[in-house]
């Protein structure tokens, strides 16, 4: 409780400073940043340097006048918090028209995007006892909207949406849904009493082994679709250490949560595999055809 209310004192202290309205989430920095790494890294030609930074700009002022935005509607803002939503809306809109201009495939992305986000602001917006944009249906929202850099990125560079595009949304929205449930599981964990049982394990780990079950089935899909050697077998190596993870973090739960920043950096290395090898399966796809 006095580490809650630390942190939301230091959240206002912040507010009131006048301080840019920095989302606190350190992997909601990771989604933003991987996939449109990857949608530009992945894109048969060299993407242009201008429209690039347009693309940056726009998604980065996005992102910091969307934590601006929840905090105006969960009524926690202050008057900064106003000006800088105001300030990053018309930020994002002078780097996004010109760039829609030359990509205007991208006015597609933006509506989803904007209706992802439109639906995680709703959970925002409903009173409720605990936070519901940080429940798991809320955090997949995000993790959806986020991924969707990957086809800006994609159609920036390329100039149109292709397959490749789909694919790398797709992938990256299962990738990193998958790491919500895995943290989700630990922090429940925390509420298990010793001695941990194996059913104690399997009652907590279940939706995370659920899911990564599904991933499995999903990534041999996406495998399907990339349809040759070596792009198939990059993308089921690409998941396999994050689907390892999950079943040994329900073998090894316990009470006692381990280090998060330990945990920050194996998802980043985890992350950093994930992105090497699909970058890699979408070159070899493309070099099969």
């Amino acid at each position: 409780m006095q580490i809650a209310e630390g942190t939301a004192t230091a959240g206002r202290r912040r507010a009131e400073s006048g301080a840019v309205p920095v989302p606190r989430e350190h992997g909601a920095w990771v989604i933003l940043a991987v996939p449109a790494v990857l949608g530009l890294a992945s894109a048969p030609v060299s993407p242009d340097p201008w429209l690039t930074l347009l693309l940056a700009a726009a998604t980065v002022l996005a992102f910091l006048g969307r934590e601006a935005v929840g905090r105006i509607i969960r009524r926690r803002s202050s008057a900064s918090d106003r000006r800088w939503a105001a300030a990053c809306a018309a930020g994002c809109a002078a780097a996004a028209l010109p760039l829609l201009a030359a990509r205007p495939a991208l006015a597609w992305v933006a509506l989803a995007v904007t209706l992802l986000f439109a639906g995680h602001s709703l959970l925002v917006a409903i009173p409720a006892r605990k936070r519901l944009d940080r429940s798991v249906p809320g955090e997949l929202l995000g993790a959806a909207a986020l991924s969707l850099g990957a086809v800006a990125g994609r159609v920036v560079a390329g100039g149109a949406w292709d397959g490749a595009a789909w694919v790398l949304w797709l992938a990256c929205t299962l990738y990193f849904a998958g790491g919500v449930f895995f943290v989700k599981m630990l922090l429940a964990g925390v509420k298990l009493r010793e001695p941990v049982t194996l059913a104690d394990r399997l009652r907590v780990g279940r939706r995370c082994l659920v899911y990564h079950a599904f991933l499995v089935c999903a990534a041999v899909a996406l495998a399907a679709i990339m349809g040759s050697w070596p792009a198939w077998g990059l993308i089921i190596a690409a998941f396999a250490p994050a689907i390892v993870r999950a079943a040994r973090g329900v073998a090894r739960l316990s009470p006692r949560l381990p280090r998060l920043v330990r945990v920050g950096i194996g998802e980043m290395l985890y992350t950093f595999w994930f992105a090497g090898l699909l970058l890699a399966a979408i070159r070899a796809a493309g070099h099969a055809k």
